[in-house]
Formats: structure tokens, C-alpha cells, sequence
């Protein structure tokens, strides 16, 4: 082999890196069932927002389901917590904390995930606001930007720039773990944008 092929091969390598899982039809989009008041809910419109922009994206149609419909044997995008706990994937030395949100691969799976939690005020009790703390559906939006490369330019579909590709692909072994930097944001009903 002459120098010339092996600096081109091992270049080729360094630019491909790590093997990557491809999203295919095959995939479904996994979102908690019922446990708590307004997650479930919020994470089913995450969910659905994802798989609009995958079609978009795409082509793939990928459908939404329940936790209780998940087949052990089914290829998924998991979003909440719950799932990345049953996966061993939530950090125990390092708990996630605030909008801490992770975007993870693991056994072909894809998790996005964080810590969600909720308040909501109290009609015994005057002067309690409601809170939301969802840091998965930001675990999505960063899946939508990263992965997907979506840009978001103002909230609502209209103002997502969603890029075609010929392929969905996240790097095998993923896990990347961030901090939104806004300690509070405001996210309207069913809207994808938060900072």
C-alpha cells in the first residue's frame, strides 16, 4: 500500500468516526403513559413535534406510542426519564439537576431525557403558582437541533428551518449531557422553543 492510500485511508477514518445508528421505518417514538398530571401530556406533544419534523426531514414516518405499547423487542426514541432509568443511563454520581438534558444511544435505541418534574398550585392553598420543570422536551429540542439540524427561529412549526437529509444517523455509544442556560423560560402550549 503507498503512503498516499494509507494517509487517504486513515483520514477517511478520522472523518467518519465512531459507527452510527440510522433511524429506519422501523423506529417508533416512545413517550411515558400516564403517571403525572401534565408530563405525559406535554411529552406526547414533544413527541409529536419530533416525528413531524423527522417526516419532514426525511420522509420516515415514524409513529407515536405509549409506554405500555413498547415491544422488548422494538426499535424506539424514547423520550422522558423514566425510559433512560429501565436503561441505566441516568448518571447517579452526577444527578441531573435544573433543565440538565441528555441526548444518548444505547443497544440502537435513542434516549432523550432529564430530569421532569412538576408543581402545581393548590386551591387550599393561596399564592401556590404552577411549575413545569420538563428537561426532556429540551432533551428533544436539542435532538432537533444537533441531529436533525433543525434551526429554531420563533415559536410554532412555521418557524422552524427543518434541512431535507437523506438519512437520520446518531453516533453509536452517544451520550451527551447539557445545561440550558436559562434559569426560568416560558414555553407555550405545545410550542418546541424555550430559550
Amino acid at each position: 500500500m503507498s503512503r498516499k492510500t494509507m494517509l487517504a485511508a486513515l483520514g477517511a477514518l478520522l472523518l467518519t468516526g465512531a459507527q452510527a445508528v440510522t433511524i429506519t421505518q422501523d423506529y417508533a417514538i416512545a413517550v411515558p403513559d400516564p403517571v403525572a398530571k401534565d408530563i405525559p401530556e406535554f411529552l406526547g406533544k414533544a413527541a409529536a413535534e419530533l416525528a413531524h419534523d423527522i417526516r419532514e426531514a426525511t420522509g420516515l414516518e415514524l409513529k407515536v406510542v405509549p409506554a405500555k405499547d413498547v415491544r422488548p423487542d422494538g426499535k424506539y426514541i424514547y423520550i422522558g426519564e423514566g425510559f433512560a432509568a429501565k436503561a441505566g443511563l441516568v448518571p447517579k454520581d452526577r444527578p441531573l439537576v435544573g433543565m440538565d438534558n441528555v441526548v444518548a444511544e444505547k443497544g440502537g435505541s435513542v434516549y432523550l431525557f432529564g430530569h421532569d418534574r412538576t408543581r402545581f398550585s393548590d386551591d387550599r392553598k393561596p399564592g401556590w403558582w404552577r411549575y413545569c420543570l420538563l428537561a426532556s422536551g429540551k432533551a428533544v429540542c436539542n435532538f432537533m437541533e444537533k441531529e436533525l439540524g433543525i434551526v429554531f427561529l420563533m415559536p410554532g412549526r412555521e418557524g422552524r428551518d427543518v434541512p431535507k437529509r437523506k438519512e437520520l444517523t446518531v453516533a453509536d455509544g452517544l451520550f451527551r449531557r447539557e445545561n440550558a442556560s436559562q434559569i426560568a423560560a416560558v414555553a407555550y402550549e405545545g410550542e418546541m422553543m424555550f430559550d
